[in-house]
């Protein structure tokens, strides 16, 4: 294990860089003797700075460790976040590949009238791995399609790439650049963006049509008022999860039509601009579900002040085998070898829905001595059995907006064998439709 030392201010790559006095000059002339045991320490003063494009290629195992730290001690006792590492003008790149743990440096792509400068994750046919913390990605390029890449492109969507952001900060230079998410499993918590970049129409997006997987946590998006947050259109697999993150006030979750039952579903939970900690909404193929705060059942599911139900809206491709589906309820249960019945109450305008185009399907405990699951529905048994009408209902509901208030309820009847969580959701198989459904399971 060997600390290898990086300063742009007198640092020469013909030094052997095992001091400050002998540091290296540039990261590619650390990487060039670092192996997956060593330290580079990155003067707190280092600004490394180059006009062609930078391919920043790291071991092919984990264990590696490149820390911006204050250089007044040898090895630093203090991280620091104020090294830069920039490339310039052209149409060129920054990318990375393979596996590290990167701490506190900012990273630029281009200058102001670059071309389309990129910054680029994954983009080599390399297995990547690479975990950046209390780092910033600066596109500086006005350029309209320069972009910050995570993940393979379509060369590389063999290689496995998994990236995690702890506190980035992110700053882009043109209203339409994005952040790129491609085939990778891509984590970020505690992301801020700069306010003093561009503001771009949307922020996320997936332009190459190749699988995803991106969840954001515990992160402050409100910096840039950005208009969409996911241009969900890409012809890809993939799943988009934002939860317990601060957004701008009156943004799309997403833009761009969903292109096949494929495409990437999005789910945003516990997201607002304002003290709202029940907002959320799916999106997928089948349709949307979305938080309601009108339309709401009397004593029905609340946050402990505000009534809230689920608006679910079927699109012209939910169906009695690919219904749109409800978040999961859950409840917790005591009892076993009993009869029980869970009830979902629902409400829409006009139509009495049939248990071909609605109904509740509820997953148990129900084998004892092992937790396997039973999964039971009231829908009808088959696609050629006769539907039945979902039986009415007499609770009471805020109704404002509705001409003809249709209320019925979702019953399924099962016995529990061991402890655990009733798990229920509610499918939407007709074909554009709006039912609003009451998130509270009753169990009888």
């Amino acid at each position: 294990m060997a600390n290898i030392y990086l300063r742009s201010t007198d640092g020469d790559d013909l030094s052997d860089g095992s001091t400050w006095a002998l540091a290296k000059a540039t990261l590619i002339g650390a990487l060039a003797i670092a192996t997956n045991a060593d330290t580079i320490w990155v003067s707190q003063a280092h600004d490394e700075s180059q006009v062609t494009a930078m391919a920043l290629t790291f071991p092919t195992t984990q264990g590696l460790k490149v820390l911006c730290g204050n250089d007044a001690a040898e090895p630093p006792t203090a991280l620091a976040t104020t090294a830069s590492v920039s490339i310039g003008a052209g149409s060129v790149a920054l990318t990375f590949n393979g596996f590290a743990y990167i701490y506190g440096i900012i990273f630029n792509g281009g200058t102001t009238n670059s071309g389309s400068c990129d910054i680029a994750f994954g983009s080599a046919f390399l297995p990547t791995g690479i975990a950046l913390d209390s780092c910033a990605f600066n596109i500086r390029t006005i350029n309209s399609v320069g972009t910050i890449l995570l993940g393979g492109g379509p060369s590389t969507v063999n290689d496995d790439v998994s990236l995690l952001f702890i506190n980035p900060i992110f700053k882009l230079g043109a209203t339409t650049q994005i952040i790129n998410i491609r085939h990778a499993r891509i984590e970020m918590y505690g992301v801020t963006l700069d306010g003093t970049g561009s503001i771009p129409t949307t922020l996320f997006g997936n332009t190459v049509s190749i699988p995803a997987y991106m969840v954001i946590e515990a992160s402050d998006l409100s910096g840039v008022a950005f208009t969409n947050l996911l241009d969900w259109s890409a012809e890809a697999p993939g799943l988009f999860t934002i939860r317990n993150t601060k957004l701008p006030a009156n943004i799309n979750v997403v833009t761009g039509t969903n292109p096949g039952p494929g495409g990437i579903r999005v789910k945003m939970h516990n997201c607002d601009s304002g003290d709202t900690n029940y907002r959320f909404a799916e999106h997928s193929y089948e349709g949307s579900v979305v938080n309601e705060t009108t339309i709401v059942r009397t004593s029905g599911a609340s946050d402990g002040t505000t009534p809230i139900s689920w608006k679910m809206v079927s699109s012209a491709n939910s169906k009695f085998w690919y219904p749109l589906v409800s978040p999961e309820i859950a409840i917790w249960n005591d009892t076993v070898g009993s009869a029980k019945t869970a009830t979902i109450e629902i409400v829409n305008d006009g139509t009495t829905f049939q248990d071909d185009e609605i109904w509740l399907e509820v997953e148990y405990l129900g084998t004892s001595g092992f937790p396997k699951g039973t999964k039971l529905s009231d829908r009808m048994t088959n696609i050629l059995a006769t539907p039945a009408n979902q039986a009415a209902s007499t609770v009471a509901w805020t109704t404002t907006g509705l001409t003809t208030p249709v209320k019925q309820k979702l019953s399924v009847t099962f016995t529990p064998q061991e402890k655990g969580y009733i798990q229920a959701r509610v499918m939407l198989a007709e074909l554009s439709k709006t039912v609003y459904i009451d998130p509270l399971i009753t169990i009888t």
